[in-house]
């Protein structure tokens, strides 16, 4: 529903318990191992690997007549669990999106393959899907998905080697009252250029204002990889924190701490692109 991308979009105190509470509303009797896999990755101590066990099944019951939202709602907690299928899942919520014209699942599902191929260091398929979520935020003239995609497409030129496309985006998103969950964002992407221009003094100051449990787990496993990078943050943490989720972050902190056979292992095993993203 549109209510429940906005508090996923704007994450006001307490959006997580209302996200939880509108989940059941729409979702709770479509089967109850979908509520099983929200416990298990949205808990403080999430359990990844047992979530993943319980995705299978319920990837190809959606596939064949899943509505929309829920491939969305699946997809979105198959990026979580680290699950090889989430692309495969997200793509056909944005197919039926399309045929459906429904705006705001076109909007999120381009959103979050962008935000998937990115961490996963896969720089052609980020560009083609930030250039779908463009498309359909120049359609829904939205300045928050603007940002969003803003932000985005700051990270993808980073990884490019594209600096100074970055530094254009960055200043023109200093010039936009964003929401507080864009701000934090746009900070990360702040520190991640800072690590690209040398400036690893100025990167140390990134606050940490994101939670580390829930949905926004994979945005503080980012912060605290910058951190590393910075030389403020702690690797061992971050070894811990990684266990078992999205496996692009383990792979990072692997590296940094000189594992490097396990490192490639891991990276072979999902396919992540060695030459370029996290991975570095």
């Amino acid at each position: 529903s549109v209510f429940r991308r906005n508090l996923r979009v704007t994450r006001p105190t307490g959006w997580q318990a209302d996200s939880q509470a509108l989940y059941w509303k729409y979702y709770g009797g479509f089967d109850a191992r979908l509520g099983q896999v929200r416990a298990l990755l949205l808990c403080p101590r999430p359990s990844p690997q047992r979530a993943r066990k319980l995705l299978l099944p319920l990837f190809e019951q959606a596939m064949s007549r899943g509505s929309s939202e829920f491939l969305l709602e699946l997809g979105g907690l198959a990026l979580l669990a680290g699950s090889p299928q989430a692309a495969e899942v997200l793509r056909m919520a944005w197919t039926r999106a399309e045929h459906q014209g429904s705006m705001v699942l076109l909007l999120e599902s381009a959103s979050l393959l962008a935000y998937l191929h990115r961490l996963a260091g896969r720089l052609s398929l980020a560009r083609r899907w930030l250039g779908e979520l463009q498309q359909a935020v120049h359609y829904a003239q939205d300045p928050l998905e603007f940002g969003r995609y803003q932000i985005q497409k700051g990270h993808v030129h980073l990884l490019g080697g594209e600096v100074s496309l970055a530094e254009e985006l960055l200043e023109s998103l200093s010039r936009t009252n964003l929401v507080p969950r864009l701000q934090r964002e746009r900070a990360l992407l702040r520190a991640h250029l800072e690590l690209y221009q040398g400036q690893r003094a100025r990167a140390r100051q990134l606050p940490r204002e994101f939670e580390p449990f829930g949905l926004e787990r994979l945005n503080f496993l980012e912060g605290e990889l910058l951190r590393v990078h910075s030389g403020s943050g702690d690797l061992k943490k971050l070894l811990r924190e990684s266990q078992e989720l999205f496996p692009i972050f383990r792979v990072a902190a692997l590296r940094l701490s000189g594992q490097l056979e396990p490192a490639l292992a891991l990276a072979r095993k999902w396919e992540f692109p060695q030459e370029e993203g996290l991975c570095l």
